[in-house]
């Protein structure tokens, strides 16, 4: 006796069966045009330290563009020794006149010119500098969700 054996598929046999009804295609997910399939793209995004501007308040002068003369400590004068006695206090066995005995004169700060402040070595005196965050392009492109698959990087067709 031979046997013959028959090869249905699992949805004939259950249409043969009345237990599916035919109906119509199923849907087919494929690749998402939008995003090539990797649920992200690039977005542009602000930066968020200088708020797109590229630029941030300069750390040394606070975006004031000057500083504090480092040689008068912001004070605009230094004491200096006196050229009458050569910083002794002494001239010919007399006190000195010109610094009343001190050995010292005060004088304008020849570096700032007596104002106590100078332009911020920094920034140049601009107040500002270039952004650390985004290198001065005011923000970047970062990698975002797809809107268009929900970040699956599938759609269904």
């Amino acid at each position: 006796m031979r046997r013959i054996f028959i090869v249905m598929s699992a949805a004939a046999v259950l249409i043969t069966a009345g237990l599916f009804q035919a109906g119509p295609a199923m849907a087919e997910t494929v690749n998402c045009g939008n995003c090539a399939g990797n649920g992200q793209v690039e977005e542009w995004k602000d930066c968020v330290k200088c708020g797109g501007t590229g630029n941030v308040s300069c750390i040394r002068c606070n975006g004031s563009g000057n500083e504090r003369c480092g040689m008068c400590m912001g004070s605009g004068s230094m004491d200096v020794q006196c050229r009458e006695c050569y910083g002794t206090g002494r001239v010919n066995d007399e006190i000195c006149g010109s610094c009343d005995g001190r050995g010292k004169v005060t004088e304008s700060c020849n570096e700032c010119s007596g104002t106590g402040n100078k332009i911020c070595g920094r920034c140049g005196g601009t107040g500002q500098e270039t952004c650390t965050m985004c290198n001065g392009q005011g923000g970047k492109n970062w990698k975002v969700p797809c809107q268009e698959c929900g970040g699956t990087g599938r759609v269904e067709r």
